[in-house]
């Protein structure tokens, strides 16, 4: 199977997946993040960190491809997982925990859960052939 056909199928799965919960829980979620990023617990949030920065540069090492829209998406996705992980990572605690605790309200995890949802049945369905 072709490598960015296979990142579609798994990241288009696992962004649909955590839109829906984010959608079912999106007080829970922030309450998840609020505990994250609790000032004396700074260490949450670099472990936190690592997943993105992970996941991104494993997208953007495998598949830096923007010939389709698929393709394209799913290097952005990279791009931006990636510089949110080394942002979360190396900036000092205090600025990340800032930056995070300005954008933890529900509604916008409720906005985010359906973006996360349209863009994983998107990126599935074209690593499946649906498109």
């Amino acid at each position: 199977m072709d490598t960015s056909i296979f990142l579609l199928k798994f990241f288009g799965i696992v962004y649909a997946l955590i839109g829906l919960a984010i959608i079912l829980n999106p007080r829970d979620t922030a309450a998840l993040v609020e505990r994250i990023t609790k000032p004396e617990k700074t260490y949450r949030l670099r472990i936190v960190a690592v997943m993105p920065l992970v996941f991104g540069l494993l997208i953007v090492l495998l598949h830096n491809s923007w010939n389709t829209l698929p393709y394209a998406l799913l290097s952005l996705v990279g791009w931006v997982a990636l510089l949110k992980g080394a942002f979360n990572l190396l900036a000092p605690a205090t600025m990340a925990q800032r930056v995070i605790r300005a954008s933890n309200t529900a509604a916008l995890y409720t906005f985010g859960g359906f973006f996360a949802i349209v863009l994983g049945l998107y990126l599935a369905a074209a690593g499946f052939g649906l498109l």
